[in-house]
């Protein structure tokens, strides 16, 4: 078929079709039970909503992406999940948010922008705060992860309560459904450096009692 030309494949609701794009065809297979014999190298228009379950590799069927119903899916409705080797290990739900079950690599940067921003005021008593939280060193319940080390969020919650959230952490709880504490740590960094600061005025003022004697 030349380029450009418009054909509509009568594709059978129900079937199973398999793409196979190699560069110069797309040849679908299914329904009918037939290759259809049209061979082309031109853009392909989706009339409709392409509606699946699953998008699993050909040769590797239990990673992919699966959908609400989905044999490796874990059950929690209106969710997106990747799984490889048929475990979850990322999901997006329907808030948002995205969960991922190792690290994350990536180039990330804060959005601060003045002019972004209203209702700008300073904070205080930045030190003492920061006196009230206690570092911890702590084993996960849920996890294989020994030592490691952070803050309890519902003694943050009580000193600087901006920077706790709650959601659903499937990666963290068993996947229980339960809302759970987060800490949002970015949130401590200014008044980490409202403390160096309060503690530099302290210091110096120390220094001058020092020289008038």
């Amino acid at each position: 078929m030349p380029a450009g030309a418009d054909f509509v494949y009568p594709l059978v609701a129900g079937g199973i079709y398999h793409f196979n794009c190699n560069g110069t065809k797309i040849d679908f297979i299914g329904g009918a039970s037939q290759v259809m014999p049209y061979g082309f190298h031109d853009d392909v228009t989706m009339a409709a909503d392409l509606k699946c379950m699953n998008v699993l590799g050909k040769n590797d069927g239990d990673t992919g992406m699966v959908f609400d119903g989905a044999e490796y899916h874990s059950g929690t409705n209106n969710q997106i999940e990747w799984v490889t080797a048929g475990q979850v290990e990322m999901a997006l739900t329907n808030a948002g948010t995205l969960h991922v079950d190792a690290d994350v690599i990536c180039y990330s940067s804060t959005v601060s922008d003045i002019r972004l921003k209203k209702n700008i005021k300073p904070i205080s008593s930045s030190l003492a705060t920061i006196c009230k939280l206690d570092g911890v060193k702590f084993d996960w319940i849920h996890r294989d992860e020994k030592e490691n080390i952070g803050l309890i969020a519902q003694q943050v919650e009580e000193h600087i309560p901006e920077a706790i959230k709650e959601q659903k952490l499937m990666f963290y709880s068993n996947n229980d459904g339960k809302d759970y504490k987060t800490i949002n740590y970015d949130m401590i960094v200014p008044h980490l450096i409202e403390s160096i600061k309060e503690l530099k005025l302290e210091l110096d003022d120390l220094k001058n009692q020092l020289k008038s004697k």
